[in-house]
């Protein structure tokens, strides 16, 4: 057999070819494609708040974070509205799927080890166009993960912009901070899209430093109530994979696969040099706080290791990916239509400031 031999991109250049449509206003006439998608998102969402059973998630949340639900929880209408006003845009392309997208991505070193279509998307690139935090910006993100293949990827591992004032007892945060309120909103969107990538059947992955306080979050606990998504926790270290340091990493992710990353690493590697990543400390009142090191902004950037390790755990189990995905959304159409689709959940119009998105959304039609 001949061996086929794929043409790479560079990270310039997929980072320069990366297309805003809310900026450029693409005027094609939408594909049937985005028909079949846009129904099987819906009916992904809707399959996911089904009746639920009791369950719990051990393996993500310590015993401080662990519930029992054993309620009925009805699709929120304003993720549904979101979907509907995106799909209904009559100016984006769907005719052509991307594999992977890449939020906050730097220096897209994950970007850099796929070789199907992905796109890498950070402020850096823009600092408006491509930032979550302004309509347009988080509009681009939701079309781009609304984009995917089921079966698709996505990684996120947002920064707190500022210090987080957070603590065990107190994961949001002191409110009263603009820099608080940024990083909790930052987070309320990257759920939605999470969210929304699941109901694609995507395999998200979400990176953090170990012991972050994000999976306290209000709308990351309301993730963990959907009926379909086990999240499960993966413990690693950048320096395993040849960065300059040890950097443990919490990867929260849909699929228990993502535990064979480290299959990949080299454990016997050891970094050059210490670096203070975390410093715990006790405020005036007497309360332990987090905030980053002085070595935390370095150590964002991953190793090229690090990207072709998670391109090949991809690759490994694209097929088992995307069996789930058609067999998940064979089973979301058959049951459409059985689920309440009119209740309205307050937390994540609030949380995610989605108010702003629906009129931005709304006026682009």
């Amino acid at each position: 057999m001949g061996i086929r031999v794929v043409k790479r991109v560079s990270n310039k250049a997929r980072a320069a070819n990366v297309e805003m449509p809310f900026k450029k206003g693409a005027s094609t006439k939408p594909a049937s494609w985005k028909t079949k998608q846009k129904q099987r998102m819906l009916a992904g969402l809707a399959f996911m708040k089904a009746p639920m059973a009791r369950c719990c998630q051990p393996k993500i949340l310590g015993s401080r974070f662990n519930f029992w639900i054993n309620s009925m929880l009805s699709l929120n209408r304003v993720i549904v509205a979101l979907c509907t006003l995106l799909f209904n845009n009559a100016g984006l392309k769907w005719d052509k799927p991307s594999d992977h997208v890449e939020l906050f991505a730097g220096d897209h070193a994950i970007t850099s080890g796929e070789w199907e279509e992905a796109i890498p998307m950070d402020l850096r690139y823009d600092s408006q166009q491509q930032d979550i935090l302004t309509d347009v910006g988080f509009s681009n993100m939701l079309y781009q993960v609304a984009n995917l293949r089921p079966g698709g990827g996505l990684w996120a591992a947002p920064q707190s912009r500022g210090s987080t004032k957070r603590s065990a007892d107190s994961p949001m945060g002191d409110s009263s901070a603009a820099s608080v309120r940024a990083g909790n909103l930052m987070v309320g969107r990257l759920m939605v899209l999470m969210l929304l990538a699941y109901a694609k059947r995507c395999w998200w992955s979400l990176e953090q430093p170990c012991n972050s306080l994000l999976e306290g979050h209000v709308l990351f606990q309301e993730l963990l109530r959907f009926r379909e998504l086990a999240v499960v926790r993966v413990s690693t270290s950048l320096g395993w994979f040849g960065s300059d340091s040890k950097k443990p990493l919490w990867i929260y992710s849909s699929e228990r696969e993502m535990q064979d990353i480290n299959n990949h690493a080299d454990r016997s590697l050891v970094p050059p040099k210490s670096t203070e990543m975390v410093v715990h400390y006790v405020d005036s009142t007497g309360k332990k706080r987090v905030k980053g090191g002085a070595d935390m902004t370095a150590s964002q950037s991953y190793p090229r290791s690090f990207g072709r390790a998670y391109a090949r755990l991809r690759t490994r189990h694209l097929q088992t990916i995307r069996r789930r995905a058609n067999e998940f959304h064979r089973r979301a159409l058959r049951a459409q239509g059985k689920f309440d689709l009119k209740h309205k959940n307050k937390l994540w119009m609030d949380h995610a400031n989605l108010g702003p998105i629906l009129s931005f959304l709304a006026k682009q039609r």
